[in-house]
């Protein structure tokens, strides 16, 4: 059973990550690509292209690394098969 525990945390995990790329789509128009380079700030955007993100370039960053971040977590609770306690300890520790 103590698998089952497992892949309960794994996806929760997975719908945090979800729920994160979800968000950063609304805000910058775009779907995250795992290699991409986070949004360019407003300095690098041409003044001539319509801007179609919601939230300013530093939030869209912000937002950018926590998928990334999340997406590893993601990775490696997978890979490892961690033990409840220790994937709930780092969920903890990483969202609240």
């Amino acid at each position: 059973m103590l698998l089952a525990v497992d892949q309960d945390q794994v996806d929760a995990a997975v719908k945090q990550l979800l729920l994160l790329k979800a968000e950063y789509k609304q805000q910058t128009g775009q779907d995250y690509k795992l290699g991409a380079q986070a949004p360019a700030s407003k300095a690098q955007t041409p003044p001539s292209a319509p801007s179609t993100q919601a939230g300013s370039p530093p939030q869209a960053q912000e937002l950018f690394s926590q998928v990334s971040q999340q997406g590893e977590l993601v990775r490696k609770l997978k890979t490892e098969k961690a033990p409840k306690v220790r994937l709930q300890l780092q969920i903890r520790v990483k969202y609240n």
